[in-house]
């Protein structure tokens, strides 16, 4: 009896030592696996890394003024010459221009640059009753505001072409800001545009050459087709500068207005050219 319990003694003993030490032993997978799950009980028990949570109330509705400045991007772009936009891009970024304006307005129905940007939008899609109606609801909220007067000037001016309505805004731009050259050569155009060639050069000469006041003035007579007085103007800037390119391609189409094969690519007049009877440039920011 005493032997035989000595012999299972030392079964137990050699059997549970091989098999505490036979991991040893174990296939290298079976290792890899043996540490790897080692680790991970491991790294299981270490403490998890101090994460920030994202606290949904942290986040911050978009400012008006960063609206505002998104839409005046895309009012930009849609204008922008490099590179042109289709039709289809025109449209497509004034409609998200003029949504942006629109949500701004929803929000803080005083903000008088939302009125100043939806109006120039309207302006661009010429849609004179709304961007009419917009710069008046503008006007009510701060008529010290150039901008707004100067869009009503172009919308009534180059859509409308109510010289006299939109002497009156140009007017109050000038008494607003008396000393800005720009709101001055405003005045002179819109001027020579209702008819008032004189007065009108007198104001530009207040702010440009004797040559670029007539430059602009016989462009507008030509936008008006009033070519013959168009003419006088060009010719006179060709008594002081023979070589002016630009008088020499007016007068050109001009005597060959009724024959446009005549004209070359060089002295095309282009839309460009005949934009100078309004507000060349126009930015949402107030005023020029």
């Amino acid at each position: 009896m005493e032997g035989r319990r000595y012999s299972k003694i030392v079964l137990m003993l050699v059997f549970g030592l091989s098999s505490f030490t036979g991991c040893r032993n174990l296939h290298p997978k079976q290792n890899n696996l043996l540490n790897s799950s080692n680790s991970s009980i491991t790294n299981s028990a270490a403490p998890a890394p101090n994460v920030a949570m994202e606290d949904p109330r942290d986040k911050k509705p978009v400012s008006p003024e960063t609206l505002l400045i998104y839409a005046d991007q895309k009012v930009n772009a849609a204008k922008s010459q490099s590179p042109p936009r289709t039709p289809l891009e025109q449209e497509s970024l004034l409609n998200d221009a003029r949504i942006m304006y629109q949500n701004v307005l929803k929000q803080y129905p005083k903000n008088v640059g939302a009125y100043r940007g939806l109006a120039n939008v309207y302006f661009e899609n010429r849609d004179t009753e709304k961007g009419l109606e917009i710069c008046q609801k503008g006007l009510k909220i701060d008529k010290t505001d150039t901008g707004l007067w100067l869009i009503q000037a172009k919308i009534q001016s180059r859509l409308q072409h109510n010289y006299p309505a939109a002497l009156d805004s140009v007017r109050q731009l000038v008494q607003l800001k008396p000393e800005d050259k720009s709101f001055q050569r405003h005045l002179g155009r819109t001027l020579v545009s209702a008819g008032h060639i004189d007065e009108g050069y007198q104001i530009l000469r207040k702010s440009c050459s004797d040559v670029q006041a007539r430059q602009e003035i016989g462009t507008i007579l030509f936008s008006q087709n009033r070519f013959e007085e168009a003419k006088q103007q060009f010719s006179t800037v060709l008594q002081n500068e023979p070589q002016n390119s630009y008088a020499l391609d007016m007068i050109v189409a001009i005597d060959n207005r009724n024959n446009p094969s005549a004209l070359s690519p060089t002295n095309t007049i282009n839309d460009n050219n005949i934009q100078q009877t309004g507000y060349q440039s126009f930015s949402t920011n107030n005023g020029n």
